[in-house]
């Protein structure tokens, strides 16, 4: 059965999966508004990190802002764009986006604005690859070779 056990497995299948409660009710909650610092968000409901949806340039193609505007229609809270990478030599991915130069603004800008028209919080998730990147040159915070 696990390291849960048969009581917390029931307990995850009635709460924490499903999202609702062991009398099949959703908790209220999950609906609420919550202030996270500075930015207001309108429910609980995050649509997790996807990533590798770029061009091979790390630019973002119309597909991509595409998919991330049905989501938002979609009722979510909040949208965050994954992995996108903070130095050329930190790719994990072909397809990863770029936020190492400012030429990839405008379509960063124009991703965000279009989330935030539907009324939804806009984060990005940002990442160096350190030992797993597919980069020129492989940085990590190791003494140890990497390859």
């Amino acid at each position: 059965m696990g390291w849960l056990g048969e009581k917390g497995l029931r307990s995850m299948r009635s709460n924490q999966i499903t999202g609702v409660d062991t009398r099949g009710k959703v908790p209220q909650k999950l609906f609420a508004p919550i202030k996270i610092r500075t930015m207001q968000v309108k429910n609980r409901l995050c649509l997790a990190p996807i990533g590798g949806l770029s061009k091979l340039d790390g630019t973002l193609p119309q597909q991509f802002k595409d998919f991330f505007v049905a989501r938002a229609r979609g009722g979510v809270g909040m949208i965050v764009v994954a992995n996108a990478i903070v130095d050329e030599s930190g790719s994990v991915s072909k397809h990863s986006i770029r936020v190492d130069d400012d030429r990839f603004l405008p379509g960063l800008s124009m991703l965000a604005d279009t989330i935030k028209k539907e009324d939804v919080a806009a984060v990005i998730q940002i990442n160096h690859g350190g030992h797993f990147a597919q980069g020129r040159k492989t940085i990590s915070p190791s003494r140890w070779k990497t390859r």
